[in-house]
């Protein structure tokens, strides 16, 4: 096994435990869209939505409800980008 593969492997199993802290209610993984854009860049948010990769969540109705994504989502998708298996 070489040192890529070792990397996909840890990567997806801190994936997984986080996804599973998520759902006991230890975590929590939403990103405000601000938050989102700072981290991982406003370009790369607004593709992975144009895509629909990633579903975006609003809290409330109104114009200016904030809007979320989940941390886990964007990391999933990023990790698949840089494996190739999508393109942005």
């Amino acid at each position: 096994m070489n040192e890529e593969q070792k990397a996909a492997i840890m990567f997806y199993a801190e994936l997984g435990a986080n996804l599973a802290l998520k759902k006991l209610g230890l975590i929590t993984d939403s990103l405000s869209q601000r938050e989102a854009f700072r981290i991982y860049r406003e370009s790369v948010i607004r593709a992975l939505v144009r895509q629909r990769l990633i579903a975006r969540h609003k809290a409330g109705n109104g114009p200016y409800a904030r809007v979320f994504y989940s941390r886990h989502e964007i990391e999933m998708r990023l990790q698949q980008v840089k494996e190739g298996l999508i393109k942005l």
